[in-house]
């Protein structure tokens, strides 16, 4: 049980699924600053997103009062220390807010999502930004809702095309042991390891003599 967004739950629903992930020693995801207006509905309490909320859902949002924080700040507190949390999207995070983050908690994630930024910001977050202050940093696709595939190998292209001082060995080493570590199978899967039984998949279509991705990279699954 996770909370989508800081926008979807109210404050009552988040403690709620906070206290369930402290007693079961759960995993848990969050989207974060997808949106300049998500951080605008918090800090202010104006903006599109929550016009859009009022809209949508009038009886929910009528007496929602905006906490003076952005969104990350305004539910971290709510959040528990001692949980595994992984922040999914990030885009208008800022190195603050990751500094604070991981001031607060040494168990936070960082997942990036690129294609589907693209797609509804058409913006990236600052991952170099973020590499450098974390080690603790995952990749995922979101969903079909916001992502024509969902192919590790398209966002992994993704990154380093629009980050190509970023190393491939590095982006590769997030999707695998990235997601394995957070996970916490990272003991079986995310490395080629004696003792491991991860799976093995093909990445066709790179310039091997720099390490670059190219237009028609595609992977197979060996094993």
């Amino acid at each position: 049980m996770v909370p989508h967004a800081p926008y979807t739950v109210s404050s009552k629903l988040l403690k709620l699924i906070s206290n369930h992930a402290y007693a079961e020693g759960s995993l848990l995801t969050i989207h974060n600053q997808e949106s300049q207006y998500e951080n605008e509905m918090f800090q202010s309490g104006t903006g599109e997103l929550i016009t859009a909320l009022r809209d949508i859902a009038p009886d929910l949002y009528y007496d929602w009062h905006h906490t003076g924080f952005n969104s990350l700040a305004s539910v971290f507190a709510l959040l528990p220390k001692c949980n595994k949390i992984a922040f999914v999207h990030n885009t208008y995070s800022s190195q603050e807010d990751v500094k604070w983050a991981q001031l607060y908690s040494m168990l936070v994630w960082w997942c990036f999502c690129p294609k589907a930024n693209m797609h509804i910001e058409g913006k990236l977050p600052d991952i170099p930004m973020i590499r450098n202050l974390s080690r603790n940093i995952c990749i995922g696709t979101d969903s079909l809702a916001s992502n024509d595939k969902l192919s590790m190998v398209d966002e992994i292209k993704c990154i380093q095309d629009n980050y190509p001082d970023i190393l491939l060995e590095e982006i590769i080493s997030w999707s695998c042991l990235g997601g394995a570590e957070f996970l916490g199978i990272h003991r079986e899967f995310g490395t080629l390891e004696k003792g491991k039984r991860p799976g093995l998949v093909l990445i066709e279509g790179l310039d091997l003599y720099s390490m670059k991705s190219m237009n028609g990279m595609k992977s197979s699954r060996i094993i």
